[in-house]
């Protein structure tokens, strides 16, 4: 994904159309790349080029058993595909992050993706996203099976 991001950001190819977009955007990401929830700041940096980052925070017990805290930022850069207010957008970065289980604390420290559909109009107004968020460890001490897994997120907020 991130040698495809490279690839489009510096060809012409499947370039968005060269019409002014808001280049500030904030939003609500559901399930995604954040994690549980996250909110997320990003900003244009070309005419199909986003870079963003987030943070989300949650504590959670899972049938009774022991709190654990999640700490989470997605650290990312976004290609948008499309023209006037549909896009798909690819992207990868980093997320960081802390858990606390049981008073032991370890880091989170995953590559992440995300593939999927943005709308977001000409002008200031709402900003919609839904995809695919794979994620790979890079620590060691992962908790998910074979180190990787795919979920999806669903993303809502403003653009101005």
């Amino acid at each position: 994904v991130l040698v495809l991001l490279c690839f489009f950001t510096l060809s012409n190819i499947g370039k968005a159309q060269d019409i002014m977009r808001s280049k500030n955007n904030i939003f609500l990401e559901l399930g995604g790349n954040g994690g549980l929830f996250s909110i997320n700041y990003e900003r244009a940096l070309s005419t199909n080029l986003n870079g963003r980052v987030g943070f989300g925070s949650w504590t959670s017990s899972f049938l009774g058993g022991k709190e654990t805290k999640i700490t989470t930022i997605p650290v990312m850069l976004n290609h948008l595909v499309g023209k006037r207010k549909s896009f798909f957008e690819m992207g990868g970065g980093f997320l960081f992050g802390n858990k606390n289980e049981n008073n032991i604390s370890s880091s989170i420290f995953d590559l992440t993706a995300f593939l999927g559909y943005r709308y977001q109009a000409l002008g200031d107004g709402i900003l919609f996203r839904i995809g695919m968020t794979p994620f790979l460890s890079l620590d060691n001490k992962a908790n998910y099976p074979d180190k990787a897994f795919i979920s999806g997120g669903f993303s809502i907020g403003y653009h101005f």
